[in-house]
């Protein structure tokens, strides 16, 4: 009941979005304007007539015939009057929707004259010229367009221009509405005139206007021979706007582009590192596949050619493997990044189909989907009360959904075809690697409604408004991915894409139309009650580890690595100095440049009596929370016993005996610690196994090392580290360099695998020692970096440069 509770509010969405729905789709939707008295059927038997009285013996031919938007007068009308009545003028009046017959030049057809003398015609009835007829017909049957393909070479009675007009005007006057519409002299239009080998063709022409629209028209009719092969008429004047603005693809293509090169990355990355399945994907890609097959068997309009074979076998192998191998990338980063997100396709391809898990998921998506379509009509009836807004057909210019046998199973079929790259694209893939970089889920989802903005270009609409449209609307299907499960956005794509082809069945006006309409709701309320009934169901005990395929758990394991390292980067920055000390007499700039494995690099300042500064570089073995543990523990035995002598060498000795005896063998540390003595003008130095000291003195051309003998920490438990250890005092004055690095600086390599070395080292330091020790320490930095290019950096990389300024006098 807890559960069910949870989803009254998405139930409650559902019913008030679907009363929106019906509400605004007639006047808010591109498709609320299709008004088809007669069905496919109907118009068939309506271009045979025409075929007919045209004397071209068409019998045994059945015409392909598709339904088509003429995107000028849609667009032209839309501008002008408004997308609401826009919609009312092509129910009532204007011919944006247009039935195409075509009869295909495969076969012959028999032609006859209307001339009278046999004995003169080149060729009789029974004679079969070979070419395509093509008719457009309005909604309700009538010839908008009439276009006959015959060929040069074919031998025709020819006649003159007077004849020729004659059968011009007498066609329009029989067969069209045109002739009403032309304002020119109807026996002065203009006329071509062209010489074939075996005939002479005549055009004409007219100017004319649209009663309804009142625009410019130009009506063509050509005469090929002594028959008119075209009539039709064509606005003079619509711009195309969105085929003006071509540079509004760009974004999409770059958009593809990015998403594309994305997952490329990703899957060579996850192949390599087995975080990758194919179970889920090859499910999803056979589906996917199989519907792509079907909608283009349905599209066949029951005439089988061998030539769609092809299609048929190569169109689920390509679609289906491109889908798995978008699925199986996307599916590694969701896990990673959401990892409870595909437990409904985990509980799915595990067989558990009625789980109370899948209900509450596709009730959500439901309710999602169904909302998100309402708001997009919302906001189009609220723009178009302030300004035209204008949208052309989401199919652009063909309609399959009116043309197919069974107009109710392509929709089911559609909504997850139509859906399934759009999903793994822009909702798994894309909010994926958004939420991995931005962490933030209002830009998140902010950035993913632009991207399926960008992706809705194809719609052709008006620009701004629509893509504030597609924003607001989008980013509630983005928003239910982003709080529940993976497949709550897929059902709420599915429902968006079905609502639109589903009102456009209904509000058409052919009873058979609607009735595949309805059949489609029923359908989907069908797995709405499936998925309500779920919800009431006492599902059996499931390990959920157990239907997770074996993949996510390298991810886990990936992952738990990951934190480990971070908590150890975490550790070994946070006992770090968080600023260099300002101490009289001394310039000191210091940094520690992290590798992408922790490592156990040190460094630390001292503030000693008697204006001393201790300054202590060490370089931990191992990686990992261990190094930065042992890094830790040196450095309070370091402080612990900095105070208790003033020699660098027996404060080793102490750091050695108590690490020996708190660690494992095998772990040690190499160290350099040295004390300035700003009263003395003396550095005295005791080395642990570590990188030497380059020193400089002031005035020197050259750079030196400073390298007393020592061994590391940690692997001797005193007598021998004792009998190692050496101290060297050097006495300083202003100008003189110190540079403390730890062998991440002489060991950092290129791609070539050549080191950067001791000597070219050197060579920055000397190159640099004029400078401040920020800038010393930056050029180094530099140096080291531009050697190194994009090689990746292996080891932690930490300098500490010291440059002696003013000092006092000796003490006396």
């Amino acid at each position: 009941m807890n559960r069910f509770r949870s989803l009254i509010p998405f139930v409650a969405l559902l019913i008030i979005a679907l009363a929106v729905i019906v509400m605004l789709f007639p006047s808010a939707h591109p498709g609320g304007g299709i008004s088809l008295p007669l069905d496919k059927s109907h118009i068939i038997a309506r271009a045979d007539s025409l075929l007919r009285a045209l004397d071209i013996n068409g019998s045994g031919i059945v015409p392909s015939v598709e339904l088509r938007a003429d995107r000028s007068i849609m667009q032209l009308t839309q501008e002008r009057f408004g997308i609401e009545e826009a919609n009312r003028l092509f129910r009532d009046t204007i011919p944006a929707y247009q039935w195409r017959a075509r009869w295909t030049p495969e076969q012959r057809f028999s032609f006859s004259w209307n001339d009278d003398d046999k004995e003169d015609a080149l060729v009789d009835s029974q004679t079969l010229l070979r070419g395509a007829v093509e008719m457009d017909l309005s909604p309700a049957g009538t010839l908008l367009r009439y276009e006959r393909t015959i060929d040069d070479s074919i031998a025709l009675a020819s006649v003159d221009v007077r004849e020729a007009q004659a059968l011009a005007t007498s066609f329009l006057a029989r067969h069209t509405p045109y002739l009403t519409f032309i304002t020119s002299p109807i026996d002065s239009p203009a006329a071509t005139r062209t010489e074939l080998r075996a005939r002479t063709d005549h055009r004409f022409s007219w100017s004319g206007h649209s009663p309804l629209l009142s625009t410019p028209l130009t009506i063509a009719v050509r005469v090929s021979g002594n028959s008119v092969t075209l009539a039709e008429a064509v606005p003079t004047t619509v711009e195309d706007k969105f085929e003006s603005r071509a540079i509004a693809y760009i974004p999409l293509i770059l958009l593809y582009v990015a998403v594309g090169i994305g997952i490329i990355v990703v899957a060579i990355r996850r192949i390599r590192s087995y975080e990758i399945g194919f179970r889920m994907a090859m499910i999803f890609g056979i589906i996917i596949g199989l519907l792509a097959d079907f909608e283009i068997y349905l599209s066949m309009q029951s005439q089988f050619r061998w030539e769609l074979l092809v299609p048929l076998i190569m169109t689920p192998v390509f679609i289906g493997g491109l889908l798995v191998l978008l699925w199986t990338v996307t599916e590694s980063l969701v896990r990673e990044i959401w990892k409870e997100k595909f437990l409904s396709f985990d509980l799915i391809t595990h067989g558990h189909l009625f789980h109370r898990h899948l209900g509450e998921q596709t009730i959500r998506g439901f309710g999602v989907g169904a909302a998100a379509f309402a708001i997009w009509l919302i906001l189009v009836t609220i723009w178009n009360w302030f300004e035209p807004f204008w949208m052309l057909p989401p199919n652009g210019d063909r309609l399959h959904l009116f043309t197919l046998a069974l107009p109710w199973l392509y929709v089911l079929s559609h909504s997850l075809y139509g859906s399934a790259f759009v999903y793994v694209f822009f909702v798994l893939f894309l909010l994926s690697v958004l939420q991995k970089y931005l962490r933030r889920e209002w830009l998140v989802l902010l950035l993913g409604a632009v991207a399926l903005f960008i992706m809705s270009i194809e719609n052709k609409a008006a620009f701004p408004s629509s893509m504030l449209i597609y924003m607001l609307s989008g980013v509630i299907v983005l928003w239910s991915f982003y709080r529940y499960d993976a497949l709550a956005p897929l059902i709420a794509l599915m429902t968006w894409n079905a609502a639109s082809d589903i009102g456009s069945l209904l509000v058409s006006g052919n009873p058979a139309y609607a009735q595949a309409g309805w059949m489609t709701i029923g359908c989907f309320g069908l797995l709405f009650t499936v998925s309500f009934v779920a919800l009431f169901r006492k599902d059996a005990a499931i390990d959920l580890d157990s239907i997770t395929p074996a993949f996510a758990h390298y991810i886990s394991e990936r992952q738990r690595l990951q934190q480990e390292l971070e908590i150890a980067r975490s550790v070994q920055m946070s006992f770090l100095p968080k600023r260099n000390p300002d101490h009289q007499g001394l310039d000191i700039a210091s940094r520690c440049a992290p590798a992408l494995e922790v490592g156990g690099d040190y460094y630390d300042f001292i503030d000693l009596a008697e204006n001393r500064l201790g300054v202590a570089v060490g370089d931990v073995s191992g990686k990992g929370t261990q190094a930065a543990f042992f890094m830790t523990l040196t450095k309070g035995f370091l402080r612990a016993l900095a105070n208790v002598s003033g020699s660098p060498s027996q404060v080793l000795t102490q750091v050695n005996r108590l690490f020996y005896e708190s660690v494992d063998r095998g772990m040690f540390i190499s160290m350099v610690y040295g004390i300035f003595d700003m009263r003395n003008h003396r550095l005295t130095l005791a080395r642990a196994g570590h990188n030497p000291v380059i020193m400089r003195k002031s005035g020197a051309s050259e750079v030196q090392t400073v390298n007393p003998g020592g061994m590391a920490l940690g692997l001797d438990p005193g007598d021998a580290f004792a009998r190692s250890i050496e101290q060297e005092e050097i006495s300083f004055q202003p100008g003189d360099l110190f540079v403390f690095y730890t062998d991440g600086f002489p060991e950092a390599m290129n791609k070539k695998n050549e080191e950067f070395g001791e000597e070219r080292l050197a060579q920055s330091v000397a190159k640099h020692a004029t400078q401040s020790a920020e800038e010393i320490m930056s050029g180094i930095y530099q140096d080291v970096k531009s050697f190194t290019g994009t090689a990746k950096q292996h080891d932690d990389m930490t300098i500490v440069v010291v440059k002696v300024r003013a000092i006092e006098p000796m003490s006396r």
